[in-house]
């Protein structure tokens, strides 16, 4: 008999759509870079990046595509028909999702200072409201899955302004 994780329900409320959509092409401009990064470690070519850099390429290139796979049809329907927020997406995950989750919060924070350096990466760093936005999204999977009630999106920003 195998052993089926615990599924946890995470709410993620009034989730706004524009910066769904602004976090995603940021999120894609950052994955194609580092991409190409771990192109040149495979091909040989980047010793000079500093160690930590190459680490977080591994990890966002093993951790996020994992959590990003599957879009979500409903927020993907939303921005198709222009609709700015949506009440509530329910997902059920593992309950482990969350100390994922509190990773990738730092691997986001990380990258975006390697972006500010402007040393290794072309890509910018995140625009504050998408870095809001990725903060909230991920706290809210490790929170609930800690036991916490949701939070919604605008509740978060009047919290965090």
């Amino acid at each position: 008999m195998t052993d089926t994780p615990e599924l946890v329900e995470v709410r993620l409320l009034g989730l706004p759509i524009p910066l769904r959509e602004q976090s995603t092409e940021h999120g894609e401009e950052l994955m194609r870079e580092m991409t190409l990064i771990a192109q040149q470690l495979t091909d040989g070519d980047g010793p000079d990046l500093p160690a930590r850099l190459v680490q977080l390429v591994s990890d966002v290139r093993t951790n996020f595509g994992v959590f990003t796979e599957g879009a979500n049809a409903a927020m993907d329907a939303a921005a198709e028909q222009g609709i700015a927020v949506i009440d509530e997406i329910v997902y059920r995950v593992p309950a482990a999702t969350g100390a994922f989750c509190a990773h990738l919060v730092d691997i986001i924070d990380e990258t975006d200072e390697f972006c500010r350096a402007g040393q290794h990466l072309l890509t910018l760093a995140s625009p504050p409201e998408v870095l809001a936005y990725q903060h909230w999204i991920l706290g809210e999977f490790v929170r609930q899955t800690a036991g916490e009630p949701a939070i919604a999106w605008p509740d978060f920003q009047r919290a965090t302004r």
